[in-house]
């Protein structure tokens, strides 16, 4: 990146994400990134251990994962969805 120690000076910064060549590109990073990046981008799922406990066949879907107190003093299941199959199934169809 070749940054280098400098004394201070003056400077400004321009906002170019409305010139002629980013909006040409827009859609293509748009295009690219929900079909492309986004689905292997780890999901994960939070809910109360409540809601986990009134999932019907819970064990297929959590093999472990993590509690935790919310903020409110709750307690919470947080798991990765990638990890289990019949949630990829959920997610993906």
């Amino acid at each position: 990146m070749n940054f280098n120690y400098s004394t201070r000076s003056k400077s400004y910064m321009v906002d170019g994400h409305e010139h002629e060549e980013q909006r040409k590109n827009r859609k293509k990073l748009t295009t690219e990134y929900t079909a492309v990046i986004e689905p292997r981008c780890h999901r994960w799922v939070q809910m109360s251990l409540e809601e986990f406990d009134s999932l019907p066949k819970k064990d297929e879907i959590l093999n472990g994962g993590y509690t935790y107190k919310g903020v409110d003093g709750s307690n919470m299941v947080e798991y990765h969805v990638d990890d289990h199959e019949c949630q990829n199934r959920m997610v993906w169809g």
